[in-house]
């Protein structure tokens, strides 16, 4: 059984000063607060296969309350997310993931390694009529000429 991520100390011990901080801040490019602690245990609950976590977390997650500047962070919550889709099978959420992530942040598929594998993993078993844009977005990110 895999651990809850929120259970694991060096989350308890990141997310107590950002709580105290009480906002998301930039400060010399540390991009500290609770929503890049929250994105760094979304990362950790699909890394470790726990996509149903990761989903839940992913509901809670606001951006909106990011600095502009770190376009990355946000479009990194729909990395991970189409991720988690993927482990479960679920290719059209992934590819929404995925559109997402590149409107967010215009290179974060096309120069992401993850995300250019996650393309072709979906490219390998596209279906077309559950996976609307992902041709054009493989096109866009060079993986398909």
């Amino acid at each position: 059984m895999i651990r809850p991520v929120r259970d694991h100390d060096q989350f308890v011990h990141a997310r107590q000063p950002a709580e105290r901080l009480g906002r998301n801040d930039n400060r010399l490019w540390t991009a500290f607060g609770p929503t890049n602690v929250a994105i760094h245990e979304l990362s950790v609950q699909v890394a470790l296969g726990d996509a149903r976590g990761a989903f839940e977390l992913g509901e809670t997650l606001d951006t909106d309350g990011l600095p502009p500047v770190l376009r990355g962070r946000r479009s990194q919550v729909h990395l991970e997310l189409a991720w988690a889709a993927v482990q479960q099978g679920d290719d059209s959420l992934a590819v929404l993931h995925l559109l997402e992530a590149e409107r967010v942040a215009i290179q974060a598929v096309s120069r992401n390694a993850t995300a250019r594998s996650l393309v072709a993993t979906l490219l390998a078993r596209e279906r077309k009529s559950a996976t609307p844009g992902l041709r054009a977005l493989a096109s866009r990110a060079g993986i398909m000429q």
